[in-house]
């Protein structure tokens, strides 16, 4: 399965006059947009046009001599991380896209206005012109506006609808528009602020994986005429892309990544002069998009503009401007993060409850009896307890819970006894022998349980038992999956880590068995929390894609696994 620089290397020698425009083409001017552009394509102010094969000679002959405007430039390539920079040498070096002519590069990041916008204008070789919407990159700012445009205009929606109306107006032929991400969104609702008489110009806009205009935003007027030119593609694990959307109008296109990774458009799946489309969603993305539209559908304007602004002036906290600055030493840490959304609470609060309640209500078709009776379920709540416990009173954890298996101990001997009584006090013989063993057994664990010191070593071997036989449990799983799933690669190293982090507590349980090592007790403890609320998780999760899904292969769903489909007809 190709992407698109392997569709550029085999089309490449093909002009647009020789085979016409197709959906990959989209795409690949979509990718363009990506790229930093600045000073090698004119912008609107400056007019003019030069050729792909132009700008990329003027990229490789730049060298700035000046540290200022290096540093300048190594900002914009962190910011700007999609789309490879060598992917424009890819485009100048074949036929079909080296002579088209780019125009009106606009690319601006306006921290005080709240905009982050970018966009270019193509023209090709058939005579077509494209528009091309950059999609979010990695600053703070582009990643608000995507929430943002859950509940208002946003300034790059109207720059966008602005410069579409300017191409239009400068140039002749027919016109696509098109992005990737929020450009997708951005070329959706400039064509849906053309004026009428110009629409007839516009012969397809393409949202590759753009979030739809929310209620707020859309006009019904021209739902009709978009619903003809729209073409939407989002890949197997699409969860941006179908925000505010009816999936049922939708591509649904293979990817060679995996999980919201597959979100990034050189990772598709090409197959000719089209994209390899599968049957249907991933079973997961449904349920995180069934997630999303609960709260969409709870969640008041008010409330999305509450927890966006808390989150997202939380991650400037320090003065970052990219999201890969947030966790540096120089723009603060994750801690002023959580400390700065600690301070907004009294904000978010409302709409953290709509969330909780929208998974609720996303998963209320697990069957919670069905979910304990799996033995996973039940070993990770039996951990959780018991993990809880440890946390919370490491000091006396080892010699209640001794106590505790103690007790159990004699109830069973004591019930065994009244049991074996009762049915057998006619049979003299074996009662009085049966009897004498039953109670000097009681008598033993009552004098165990007067001494709670003497129950540290047993129950610290009994415990070290236990979390050896996890490890191996852990670790044969570990095994399987790996075997299941060749590109599981993350739930392995999880497993393994499990397994490992396992029988080390193992080790020391035993090697410590006659003393009581708070410290080490929290440690468990810890261990068995979190490994038990994650096989919780997982189960259920599992339970309720199968639950929505129809889905039968668990297996499948505990990994994530790369997308396969079928060429489209």
């Amino acid at each position: 399965m190709e992407n698109l620089r392997g569709y550029v290397r085999w089309r490449g020698d093909l002009s647009f006059a020789e085979r016409p425009f197709n959906v990959v083409d989209n795409l690949v001017l979509c990718a363009l947009a990506y790229l930093d552009l600045d000073g090698l394509v004119p912008t609107g102010r400056d007019g003019g046009s030069v050729t792909v094969a132009h700008a990329a000679r003027a990229w490789r002959d730049r060298d700035p001599d000046d540290a200022s405007e290096r540093r300048l430039r190594d900002r914009d390539e962190r910011r700007l991380t999609v789309v490879p920079i060598d992917f424009l040498d890819d485009l100048a070096g074949s036929a079909r896209f080296a002579d088209a002519r780019l125009s009106a590069y606009v690319d601006t990041v306006d921290t005080a206005g709240g905009m982050q916008f970018a966009a270019v204008t193509a023209r090709l070789g058939d005579g077509s012109t494209f528009v091309a919407y950059r999609g979010t990159d990695n600053t703070i700012l582009g990643w608000q506006e995507d929430f943002t445009m859950s509940f208002e205009v946003m300034p790059s929606q109207e720059h966008a609808a602005a410069y579409l109306a300017a191409r239009v107006r400068e140039t002749s032929g027919p016109v696509r528009v098109g992005g990737h991400s929020k450009g997708g969104n951005l070329a959706v609702y400039a064509a849906m602020r053309l004026e009428p008489q110009h629409r007839d110009r516009v012969r397809r806009v393409y949202s590759n994986d753009g979030p739809g205009l929310s209620p707020e935003v859309a006009d019904p007027e021209a739902a009709p005429w978009l619903a003809q030119v729209v073409e939407k593609t989002v890949p197997e694990f699409g969860v941006i892309g179908l925000l505010f959307d009816d999936a049922a109008s939708t591509r649904v296109v293979a990817s060679r990544a995996r999980g919201l990774i597959q979100h990034d458009l050189m990772t598709w799946g090409v197959e000719g002069t089209d994209l390899v489309e599968v049957d249907a969603l991933s079973p997961r993305a449904v349920l995180i998009n069934q997630t999303f539209d609960a709260w969409l559908e709870q969640a008041a304007p008010a409330d999305r503009r509450d927890v966006t602004e808390a989150f997202f002036g939380a991650l400037r906290h320090g003065g970052a401007e990219l999201v890969l600055d947030v966790g540096s030493g120089e723009y603060g840490s994750y801690e002023s993060v959580v400390l700065a959304l600690r301070r907004s609470g009294g904000k978010v609060r409302r709409s953290a409850w709509l969330g909780t309640r929208a998974m609720l209500r996303t998963v209320r078709g697990i069957d919670v009896p069905g979910l304990l009776r799996q033995r996973a379920a039940a070993r990770a709540a039996l951990a959780v307890v018991v993990g809880s416990f440890f946390t919370i009173v490491p000091r006396v954890a080892l010699q209640v819970l001794g106590s505790l298996a103690v007790f159990v101990l004699v109830v069973v001997a004591a019930t065994r006894l009244w049991l074996y009584y009762r049915r057998f006090r006619r049979e003299h013989r074996l009662t009085v022998t049966r009897l004498a063993l039953w109670v000097a057994v009681l008598a033993g664990v009552v004098l165990g349980i007067a001494h709670l010191g003497a129950l540290v070593a047993p129950t610290n071997v009994l415990l070290g038992l236990g979390l050896v036989a996890n490890a191996w449990a852990t670790g044969q799983r570990a095994l399987r999956v790996r075997a299941a799933h060749r590109r599981a690669r993350g739930s392995v190293a999880l497993l393994t880590t499990s397994a490992v982090v396992s029988l080390l507590l193992g080790v020391v349980a035993w090697s410590t068995a006659g003393r009581v090592l708070p410290l080490f007790v929290l440690q468990v403890g810890q261990y068995l929390l979190l490994s038990g609320l994650l096989e919780l998780f997982l189960t259920s999760y599992r339970q309720a894609v199968r639950a929505r899904s129809g889905a039968d292969d668990l297996d499948e769903l505990w990994t994530l696994r790369p997308g396969g489909g079928r060429r489209a007809t």
